[in-house]
């Protein structure tokens, strides 16, 4: 029950957990890897280059803490799902390099996984672009989005784990794989 790189992992050093964790995109880290260099670039010419004017070095150092610290809490940004069968709950939680909130939900309130195919428009009205998405959710007396940003087959694969983890029926609204589709 082990995949890392923003699919599903064991909690370390626990038996009965099961941590779904969600990736930052290629926007978010493209935007924090901008920030960190060019918060270091600032650093460097306020602390290693010679500047003869102590307001300049003063204001280049300010100009680079910012961006650094920017850079370095979106790439520390963290967010998942802890579905946790011993304490009977649901944790939903982010923070930077540790969880900072939490949302906990009682197991006993959710009575399937479902996963959907869902058509989702993106662009503008005059370009619009239609893509489907494959969000895996607990259901029951609440709705809890596990993950929606997968395709099918991870998101299959996603959901079945799930399902079997907690002992609950899948809900499916895709059409059934096939040996052909396994072969591909």
């Amino acid at each position: 029950m082990e995949r890392q790189r923003g699919e599903w992992v064991g909690v370390a050093g626990v038996a009965g957990k099961l941590r779904v964790q969600l990736p930052l995109g290629w926007s978010a880290l493209v935007l924090g890897g901008l920030a960190l260099v060019t918060g270091l670039g600032w650093l460097y010419l306020g602390l290693v280059r010679e500047i003869d004017d102590m307001v300049r070095s003063t204001v280049a150092q300010f100009m680079g803490t910012l961006p650094l610290f920017i850079g370095l809490g979106i790439l520390s940004f963290r967010r998942g799902c802890d579905i946790d069968r011993a304490n009977v709950q649901v944790k939903k939680w982010w923070g930077l390099l540790w969880p900072w909130s939490r949302h906990v939900f009682g197991l006993g309130q959710f009575d399937k996984v479902t996963l959907r195919q869902e058509p989702r428009q993106l662009g503008s009205r005059r370009k619009p672009k239609l893509i489907t998405e494959y969000p895996v959710r607990l259901e029951g007396e609440k709705r809890l989005l596990v993950r929606g940003d997968l395709p099918e087959d991870k998101a299959r694969a996603l959901a079945r784990e799930i399902a079997d983890y907690l002992d609950l029926p899948l809900e499916s609204t895709l059409p059934e794989e096939t040996e052909e589709d396994k072969a591909q």
